[in-house]
């Protein structure tokens, strides 16, 4: 059985992709968050889902590394949702609109 390996243009286009759903999912989450005014602690099994779809959809080959970056996905999109979060927050008790808070 060989090793798909995934073409150099491919890999970074997979990579931006998962820096821009870090971003995407977290201030979806921080949105919801807002509105149903708790933390929303089951959106880290969305964010797991949709890291996972996005690897399966960049053709990224299966196998550990595919987990691996599918994990570093949801560890790098918890903290970012938590800033988010705590912003929106603190800037919701300042009197500041959602997007207005953000620095």
């Amino acid at each position: 059985m060989n090793a798909r390996t995934l073409p150099a243009a491919n890999l970074w286009l997979a990579l931006a992709a998962c820096a821009v759903a870090i971003v995407g999912v977290a201030a979806f989450w921080a949105a919801i968050s807002l509105v149903l005014g708790g933390p929303c602690g089951w959106m880290a099994i969305l964010a797991a889902l949709d890291a996972v779809l996005l690897l399966r959809l960049a053709n990224w080959p299966p196998g550990r590394l595919r987990i691996l970056v599918a994990l570093g996905v949801l560890a790098l999109t918890l903290p970012v949702a938590g800033y988010f979060l705590a912003t929106v927050h603190i800037g919701r008790g300042m009197g500041l609109r959602p997007f207005e808070a953000l620095p």
